[in-house]
């Protein structure tokens, strides 16, 4: 092989790893993105579902007698503090 011939091939090496750079780095950052919104979308769901419970849990604990056992403890449910 001759030398213009080497730095052609060379030229278009270059070439072709930037552009599989570039367009792996964008699907890479696609990919994350759709992670990260799939997992976002998953925990507000999950928080949705279990908000109704939570309050249950808040409203069904306040509503019980003071006893020995409740007194001096805290309870912290999501938004609610006891």
């Amino acid at each position: 092989m001759n030398s213009k011939n080497t730095c052609l091939c060379v030229d278009k090496l270059n070439q072709l790893h930037n552009t599989i750079h570039t367009e792996l780095t964008d699907c890479k950052d696609k990919v994350w993105n759709f992670k990260i919104s799939s997992l976002t979308k998953e925990r507000d769901s999950l928080l949705l579902r279990y908000d109704p419970f939570l309050l249950v849990l808040f409203t069904s604990y306040t509503h019980f007698p003071d006893t020995p056992c409740k007194r001096g403890f805290e309870v912290k449910v999501d938004r609610f503090t006891v």
